[in-house]
């Protein structure tokens, strides 16, 4: 005789708690890098500009004139002569537009710390923004603004203050990103375990 025993419902319930658990990490995981991401563009901006009412050129803005000058080269030779002139007309070379793309490239790299680099970096927060600054400076100094004619770190037009000024308030970005992160998601599990436990 073959006795049939219901199937519990409960490991299905734990199954969809542990997705609602996930979404809601991610989503939170998502909030934090926003907010961080924010805080230290605003920081980096601060920087930036308390140089430049001091009269101090710095190298900011090289990733977006790469970008302008990618899309003139390529166009033509895609047959976008439409797209081309449409980049034309876009006030590239205002301040609130320069200001928008500064502040989306640093929430897309807050998303990619969040998301990437904060579970594979060894050590404590301040060291993870370091590492973190020191690759995205020597790419944009050896790459980025040579492309643009700016010489290696800028050399072109950039003087050891400059240099040194710019240098400061890109590593303040990535120092605050990780930093106010890694608070945030401190806070983050030191609440679910709180909550997880009453």
């Amino acid at each position: 005789m073959i006795l049939e025993i219901p199937i519990s419902h409960s490991s299905k319930m734990t199954d969809r708690a542990m997705q609602n658990g996930k979404r809601r990490t991610s989503r939170l995981r998502l909030y934090a890098a926003l907010l961080s991401g924010a805080v230290a563009s605003g920081a980096n901006m601060a920087l930036l500009g308390t140089a430049s009412a001091a009269g101090i050129t710095t190298a900011h803005g090289g990733l977006l004139r790469l970008f302008e000058q990618t899309a003139r080269h390529l166009a033509p030779l895609l047959h976008l002569a439409a797209q081309t002139n449409q980049w034309s007309m876009l006030p590239v070379s205002s301040v609130w537009f320069q200001n928008g793309f500064h502040v989306i490239t640093g929430l897309f790299m807050a998303i990619f710390y969040a998301y990437v680099l904060d579970q594979r970096l060894y050590g404590r927060p301040l060291v993870k923004g370091l590492l973190y600054g020191i690759a995205v400076w020597l790419f944009n100094a050896f790459v980025v603004l040579p492309l643009t004619g700016e010489g290696i770190a800028g050399s072109a037009h950039l003087n050891a203050i400059g240099t040194i000024s710019f240098a400061v308030a890109h590593m303040a970005f990535f120092e605050v990103l990780s930093v106010l992160y890694g608070c945030l998601s401190e806070a983050k599990t030191n609440n679910h375990n709180s909550v997880s436990f009453t």
